[in-house]
């Protein structure tokens, strides 16, 4: 037998809908320096920064954060759900930060990714 409270479970009747976290907001930034006076440059790292709700969010963007004849720095906003691998996310990022890096100077030498 069937109780009454199983049976609205099943018809949907009463069964709250399933509260989906919002995706969590990402800045990723990844950093260029040039390698001596030549046009060769290579990636010189990233950092992470997590943004809260209250914060500004322009994203998904992919824009030139900052610039110096020897440096160059490009942040990717993103979204991400809580479970994707943030490694998968990032990689992802560092390939949009690269195209940028490469549409912005064309006549810079980036090597290719490994």
């Amino acid at each position: 037998m069937v109780s009454r409270s199983e049976e609205q479970g099943r018809s949907g009747r009463n069964d709250p809908e399933p509260i989906r976290p919002e995706p969590e907001k990402l800045q990723f930034g990844f950093g260029y320096h040039r390698v001596g006076s030549t046009h060769r440059w290579r990636p010189s790292g990233s950092t992470l920064r997590r943004r809260s709700s209250d914060q500004v969010w322009t994203g998904p963007a992919v824009f030139l954060a900052f610039q110096t004849d020897r440096i160059i720095w490009i942040d990717v906003l993103t979204e991400a759900e809580a479970s994707q691998d943030i490694n998968v996310v990032s990689s992802a990022c560092e390939a949009k930060a690269d195209a940028e890096f490469r549409w912005l100077f064309p006549d810079a030498e980036l090597p290719d990714p490994e």
